[in-house]
C-alpha cells in the first residue's frame, strides 16, 4: 500500500500540469534614494482585484513576491509616503521611489519603532537590522540568542520557548549536525550574511523538519565579493580550553565559494555526587559516592560548498563537511564508600565525512542526495583499588561504523484561485556496524565477551499538501498529510502523520496561529546496541535491543499583539516515550542506567514572551512560563507510576547600552525554575545568571566579547528519587562554571551560503 502511495505521487510528479511559480522583487526607496524598510507590498490580480499575496519589505528596502503566471496590480503604501500603484506579471521591478505625503508629514509627526516580529508567508519573522542597531551581535549564534522567543541557559544550547523540540534550519534546509557541531557553525557565520529569523512552531513536511524550526535566512547577493572572518577564543570551565576559526566566502555573477575551518584544543571537568540507600533482599545499605571526570581533546571541523548557479532561477550546490576528533581522553576517579575506589580512563576518535549534492528551481523543484560516512572508536581501561594498590579491572573496546545515504525530491505548484499544491518523497537508508570486546581481568575472564552487530535501517517517506488563502489574505490554511515506513532489522513499522497549520490576520497588531501535527522520533543507534559498560564497581549502563520509535502528537495557539508580544498555548503527548533513568536492583548491589519506553509523557504549557525597552540605553526580553508535565508507565522494572507536577518559570534577558561612541553593552540573563519532575525523579529549584560584556570597535569590523555562564554554579537542579525502594540524591552542578573571552575581526560584505550540514544526532556513544 505504502509503495504504491510513493508510485502514485511519482507519476503525479510527471504527468500534473501546473502554472508554474513566478517572482515579482523590487527595492523601495524614498526621494533620497534611502531605503525604507516594512512598506506594506500587497498584490492583486487584474481585472477583477482579487487578492494574490502580501509582503513588508526588508530593512533594505527589498521585497519579493511569489506569483502564478498572470497580470497584476502591486500596491505599496507606508506612514508619511504617498501610496502608489504599479501594473506588473513577474521580473525585478527595479528601483521604486515613493514621494513624502507633505500633508501628513506637516499635520503629524510620526515617532515609533520598527515591529520586532511580523508575520510572512504564516512565519512568525524577526528581522535583524533593529536587534543590530540595539546590540552587538558578531556572529549569527549570538543574534539568536538575543530574539525574545529562544532560550539559552548555557550560553551555548538553542532552544525555541513553548516547543517541545527545536530544529535550526539555515534558509529552509535541514540542519544536519548535532547542536554542538551547529554551534560550531553559527558562531562562524557573520552576522551580516543572516537577513531574517523565521521561527515556525509547526513546519509543514517538506521542510524535512520535526517539530518546532528556527530558520536563519541568508541574504542573497549577485556581485563579485571576496569576504572573510577570523575568531578566537579562550574558554575556562575549570579548565583551559582554545578555538579559532576562519571563514572565506568568494562569489561571481555565476559562482559561490565558501570554507570555514575551526579547530578546537578542549579541555574540562565535572563532578556527579550521589548518596542514596540500597535495599537488596529487605536489607538497606547506605551509600555515597563522587566521581570527577577530566576531559580533553582536539577537534578539527572544515566545511567547503561550491554553488554553480545555472540561471536567475536555477541552481547545483556541491558540499562537503568533515569533523574529524582524532583523539579525545577522558579520565574518570571514582570514589565510593561501599565498594573499592576505581579510576578509569576512557580514549576515543571519530571522524566524520558527508558530501551533498543538490538542485534548486524557483519553479517549485527541489532534489538532492547525500552520503555520510562516521566511525567512532574507543576503548575504556577501569582499576579498582585492592589491597594496598590498584589493580587493573577490566579493558573495554569498541568501535562503530555508520553509512548513510539519503535522498529527497520536493515538487510545489501555484495554481490558479490561490491554491499552491506540495507533494514530494525522500528515501534514508543507513548501515550500521558494531564490534565490541570485554577482558575480565579481575574475575580471570569470567565475564570476557566479543559482539559483532550489523543492522540496516530503512525510512520512506511520501507526502501530499496543500496552501490556500482565503478572505484578501487574512486567512490561510496550510494542511498536508504524510506517509512514513519504518524498518530497522526485523522491526518494521507504517503510520500516517498529518500536519494542519491555519493563520489569521484580522489587523496587523493582532495575529492568530494555530497549529497541529504529529512526528516521530528514534533513539540513538547506541541505545538500540545489546552493550554493557561501567562506572565503577556500583554503577553500569546497558543499551535496549527493544527500544521502539516514540510519536508525538501536538497541538499549539500563539497570538502575537502588535507585533510585539507573543503569547502561546500548547500541548503535547509523546507515546511511547523513552527515559533513561537510574534504578536500584533488588537483588544485587547495582546501579544500573538504561533506556526503556515508557506508556507516555504530556505537557501542558502557557508562555508569554513580553520585550521591554527603557530609552535607547536599556533593553529585556521577559519570559514567563506554567506548564503541567506528566509521566505514566505500566511497567517500569515491574512497577507503575503516574505523576504530574505544575511547574512555573520565569527569565529576563536584558541589555546594557553604556556607550554609543565607542560601542559598549552589558548582557545579563536571569533565569528561575520551581520544582519540576521528569519520569520517577523530583527536580529541586534552581536558578542561575548568566553576564557578559561586549565592546566593538574599528567601525564595528572587531568585537571583544567575555562572557560567565553560570556564575553562581545554581543552573543545573539537584535530583531526588523517593519512589517505591528507589531512594537516591544527585548532584551535578559543580564544575558547570564557564569564561569564554572572544575576539572577532569580520572583512565586510560576505557572501551568503546554503550550508548543508550533516545530522549526527543520532549517531556515537551516549
Amino acid at each position: 500500500m505504502f509503495r504504491g502511495f510513493v508510485i502514485w505521487v511519482a507519476l503525479l510528479a510527471c504527468f500534473v500540469q501546473p502554472f508554474f511559480a513566478q517572482s515579482i522583487t523590487g527595492k523601495v526607496v524614498n526621494q533620497e534614494l534611502t531605503p525604507i524598510p516594512y512598506v506594506s507590498c500587497v498584490l492583486l490580480k487584474l481585472p477583477d482585484s482579487t487578492f494574490v499575496a502580501g509582503a513588508t519589505s526588508s530593512m533594505d528596502g527589498c521585497f519579493e513576491l511569489a506569483v502564478p503566471e498572470g497580470s497584476y496590480v502591486l500596491k505599496l503604501s507606508y506612514i508619511g509616503y504617498k501610496a502608489k500603484e504599479l501594473e506588473c506579471s513577474s521580473g525585478d521591478l527595479g528601483t521604486i521611489v515613493l514621494e513624502e505625503d507633505v500633508r501628513v508629514l506637516d499635520e503629524v509627526v510620526v515617532k515609533g519603532e520598527a515591529p520586532l516580529v511580523t508575520m510572512e508567508n504564516n512565519r512568525l519573522t524577526y528581522h535583524v537590522e533593529p536587534i543590530m542597531q540595539q546590540k552587538i551581535v558578531g556572529n549569527a549564534h549570538e543574534l539568536l540568542k538575543e530574539l525574545p522567543s529562544v532560550i539559552s541557559l548555557d550560553g551555548n544550547t538553542l532552544s525555541l520557548v513553548g516547543a517541545s523540540s527545536t530544529t535550526i534550519c539555515i534558509s529552509g534546509k535541514k540542519s544536519h549536525l548535532n547542536m554542538e557541531q551547529l554551534t560550531d557553525y553559527l558562531k562562524s557565520l557573520p552576522v551580516e550574511e543572516v537577513k531574517k529569523v523565521e521561527v515556525l512552531y509547526n513546519a509543514p513536511p517538506q521542510w524535512h523538519v520535526k517539530g518546532a524550526v528556527i530558520n536563519v535566512v541568508l541574504k542573497k547577493k549577485k556581485n563579485y565579493t571576496l569576504n572573510g572572518q577570523i575568531r578566537g577564543e579562550w574558554a575556562n570551565q575549570h579548565r583551559n580550553s582554545l578555538n579559532a576559526s576562519g571563514t572565506v566566502i568568494a562569489s561571481t555573477p555565476k559562482w559561490d565559494l565558501d570554507v570555514i575551518y575551526r579547530f578546537a584544543d578542549q579541555q574540562s571537568v565535572d563532578k556527579t555526587e550521589m548518596s542514596g540507600i540500597h535495599t537488596v533482599k529487605n536489607v538497606a545499605y547506605e551509600i555515597s559516592s563522587t566521581t570527577k571526570n577530566y576531559n580533553k581533546g582536539n577537534k578539527h571541523s572544515i566545511y567547503a560548498s561550491v554553488r554553480y548557479k545555472i540561471d536567475e532561477e536555477q541552481s547545483v550546490d556541491f558540499s562537503y563537511n568533515g569533523q574529524i576528533s582524532p583523539e579525545m581522553t577522558s579520565k574518570s576517579y571514582s570514589r565510593n564508600t561501599l565498594f573499592s575506589d576505581a579510576n578509569s580512563i576512557n580514549v576515543r576518535d571519530n571522524n566524520l565525512h558527508n558530501l551533498a549534492l543538490s538542485y534548486t528551481s524557483q519553479k517549485g523543484i527541489s532534489a538532492g542526495v547525500e552520503y555520510t560516512n562516521y566511525a567512532d572508536a574507543g576503548t575504556q581501561d577501569m582499576e579498582v583499588y585492592s589491597g594496598d594498590s590498584f589493580q587493573q579491572a577490566f579493558s573495554y573496546w569498541r568501535k562503530q561504523y555508520i553509512d548513510r545515504v539519503t535522498a529527497y525530491l520536493d515538487m510545489s505548484h501555484n495554481l490558479k484561485h490561490n491554491w499552491v499544491f506540495n507533494y514530494g518523497a525522500n528515501y534514508n537508508y543507513v548501515n550500521n556496524r558494531n564490534e565490541q570486546r570485554n577482558e575480565d581481568l579481575a574475575g580471570s575472564g569470567e565475564n570476557d565477551y566479543t559482539r559483532t552487530l550489523e543492522i540496516d535501517e530503512h525510512t520512506a517517506v511520501a507526502y501530499v499538501g496543500f496552501l490556500k488563502s482565503f478572505w484578501e489574505g487574512k486567512l490561510s490554511l496550510d494542511a498536508s498529510l504524510s506517509g512514513e515506513l519504518y524498518k530497522y532489522g526485523e522491526y518494521e513499522k507504517n503510520a500516517l502523520l498529518p500536519n494542519v497549520g491555519v493563520t489569521f490576520v484580522p489587523s496587523q497588531k493582532h495575529v492568530f496561529q494555530l497549529g497541529y501535527h504529529t512526528l516521530r522520533t528514534y533513539p540513538t543507534y547506541w541505545q538500540k546496541q545489546d552493550y554493557t559498560s561501567y562506572a565503577d564497581e556500583y554503577t553500569v549502563y546497558m543499551g535496549n535491543p527493544l527500544l521502539k520509535p516514540a510519536r508525538t502528537s501536538n497541538v499549539d495557539l500563539t497570538y502575537v499583539l502588535k507585533n510585539k508580544y507573543v503569547f502561546q498555548v500548547s500541548y503535547y503527548r509523546v507515546n511511547d516515550f523513552f527515559i533513561d533513568q537510574s534504578y536500584q536492583m533488588p537483588d544485587e548491589l547495582r546501579l544500573l542506567y538504561k533506556s526503556f519506553n515508557i506508556d507516555y509523557t504530556s505537557s501542558l504549557n502557557f508562555t508569554s514572551v513580553v520585550p521591554v525597552r527603557i530609552g535607547k540605553w536599556f533593553s529585556s526580553n521577559l519570559i514567563f512560563s506554567a506548564y503541567n508535565e506528566k509521566y505514566k508507565s505500566n511497567d517500569w522494572y515491574g512497577y507503575q507510576y503516574d505523576r504530574s507536577k505544575w511547574t512555573g518559570t520565569a527569565m529576563a534577558n536584558s541589555t546594557f547600552i553604556v556607550s554609543r561612541k565607542p560601542r559598549l553593552s552589558v548582557n545579563l540573563m536571569v533565569f528561575y525554575r520551581t520544582p519540576t519532575i521528569q519520569g520517577i525523579w523530583d527536580l529541586e529549584s534552581n536558578w542561575g545568571i548568566n553576564a557578559g560584556i561586549r565592546y566593538s570597535f574599528l567601525k564595528n569590523c572587531a568585537i571583544l566579547s567575555l562572557q560567565c555562564n553560570d556564575l553562581f554554579e545554581t543552573i543545573y537542579p539537584k535530583t531526588k528519587v523517593r519512589f517505591e525502594s528507589q531512594y537516591q540524591d544527585v548532584n551535578e552542578s559543580a564544575y558547570r562554571r564557564s569564561v569564554t573571552l572572544s575576539f572577532t575581526y569580520k572583512f565586510k560584505g560576505y557572501k551568503n551560503k546554503q550550508y548543508k550540514e550533516v545530522d549526527t544526532s543520532r549517531f556515537g556513544i551516549q
